[in-house]
C-alpha cells in the first residue's frame, strides 16, 4: 500500500479514536454522578441509558480495532505462492501457484478455524489446487445460523466470532479471491478461493 494511502487510513483511525475516547470519559463522569443515591426513578432510567451508550461505544471501539487489522493487511505485498507453502497436499500438484499476500492467507485460515471453534465446531481444512488458483474447503464450522448465510459476512453482533469471519473474508477479497458459505450435513462450511498467479 502506498505511503499516502497508509497516512490517510492512519488519520481516519485517529480521527475516529479521539471522539470515542472523549465520549467514554464524559460518560464515566455522568455515571459517577448518577451513582449518588436518589429517590427519583428517572435518575435510575438515565443510569441504564448511560450503561447502554457505554456498550455502544465499546462496540465502536471493537470495530475500530477491526479497521486497524484490515488496514495492516494492505501493507503486505502480494507475491506468487504455491499450495506447497500452505500445506502438504497428497496426490495433487503442490507447485500450483496463486497470487496472494502470504501473511494474509495464513490469517484467513487461522480466522476461519477460530470462527468455527467459537461456535462449537471442529474445523478442518481441505486444499484443492487447480488451473484457476486454489480453493480451501473449511468444514465443521458449527451449526447453521438461524438467519441468512450472507448476513454472517457482515459482522452481525449476536454471532460469536463474527469478526473472525469478517477478517477472513477481507484477507481473501483483498487478494482478488472470494469466501462463500454453505450448509452441508447440518454443519456450516466455507470455501475460500484465491485466483491463479497468471
Amino acid at each position: 500500500m502506498s505511503e499516502s494511502r497508509k497516512s490517510l487510513l492512519a488519520a481516519f483511525r485517529h480521527a475516529l479514536a479521539d471522539p470515542l475516547s472523549a465520549a467514554g470519559m464524559k460518560l464515566e463522569i455522568v455515571e459517577r454522578k448518577l451513582r449518588v443515591p436518589s429517590r427519583d426513578p428517572s435518575v435510575e432510567n438515565l443510569a441504564s441509558r448511560v450503561e447502554s451508550v457505554k456498550g455502544d461505544l465499546a462496540e465502536l471501539g471493537r470495530l475500530l480495532d477491526l479497521l486497524n487489522v484490515v488496514s495492516n493487511l494492505l501493507d503486505e505485498p502480494r507475491r506468487r505462492m504455491t499450495v506447497g507453502e500452505l500445506t502438504e497436499v497428497g496426490g495433487v500438484a503442490p507447485e500450483v501457484a496463486f497470487a496472494a499476500r502470504p501473511e494474509s492467507v495464513g490469517e484467513a485460515l487461522r480466522r476461519i478455524v477460530a470462527f468455527g471453534s467459537a461456535r462449537g465446531g471442529t474445523p478442518s481444512l481441505r486444499f484443492t489446487p487447480g488451473a484457476a488458483g486454489v480453493a480451501v474447503a473449511a468444514a465443521g464450522l458449527g451449526p447453521p445460523p438461524a438467519g441468512s448465510l450472507e448476513r454472517l459476512l457482515s459482522l452481525p453482533r449476536a454471532t460469536p466470532g463474527a469478526e473472525d469471519l469478517y477478517i477472513a473474508r477481507a484477507c481473501v477479497e483483498l487478494d482478488g479471491g472470494s469466501l462463500e458459505l454453505r450448509v452441508s450435513d447440518g454443519s456450516l462450511e466455507a470455501e475460500l478461493r484465491w485466483p491463479g498467479s497468471g
